[in-house]
């Protein structure tokens, strides 16, 4: 379970543990189509599961997050901000929305076409994106805080390494070194 808050609200996430492909569904309302798109929870937050992993690409020469979702997101995705901000050439689209794996739709703002996205050095190929109204982030990065130690503290810490290290096996049965003596009558303690 996870808890996400966004503007002040509090919103439980359990974990998705259903696996399941899917398809691009049509549904037909007042005789036009409307498309619609289905991303996971997880994806749409930033979250990981089984069926998904986060690495660092560039688009644009702007580091972001990508979200690759294997089997469960049937098109790619790109937050409104990042198009907004990277300038990036954005074709307006009606009737289509995009169905959460909650069950909440949100509507589609465009597609991005051709949205060159290098990951690690090494330059792809040029994807698909529609972007969401609202964007996609629901819990942003701020930063990394690095603690410092005290010098006297890792002096410590240093001199008493090993109490960190992994056991290799369990420790041996010692002998008993100290007793408990309870009052007679008393039954013994159950722990």
């Amino acid at each position: 379970m996870f808890v996400v808050k966004e503007n002040n609200e509090e919103l439980e996430i359990i974990k998705e543990d259903e696996f399941k492909k899917k398809e691009l569904n049509t549904v037909e309302i007042t005789k036009e189509n409307k498309t619609i798109l289905e991303l996971s929870i997880n994806s749409m937050v930033g979250l990981s599961n089984l069926g998904t992993m986060k690495v660092k690409g560039k688009i644009q020469a702007r580091e972001v997050v990508v979200l690759i979702d294997y089997g469960l997101a049937t098109h790619n995705f790109i937050c409104e901000r990042i198009v907004i901000y990277l300038q990036l050439a954005k074709r307006d689209t009606s009737n289509y929305g995009v169905i959460l794996r909650s069950g909440t739709t949100i509507k589609g703002k465009g597609v991005c076409k051709a949205v060159e996205l290098v990951l690690n050095e090494w330059k792809g190929f040029s994807v698909e994106c529609r972007a969401l109204e609202g964007g996609v982030t629901m819990a942003e990065y701020y930063g990394v805080e690095v603690l410092t130690v005290e010098e006297s503290i890792s002096v410590v810490l240093n001199k008493f390494e090993d109490v960190f290290d992994w056991l290799e096996r369990l420790p041996l049965r010692r002998e008993i070194e100290h007793h408990i003596h309870l009052k007679k009558g008393t039954d013994h303690v159950n722990v």
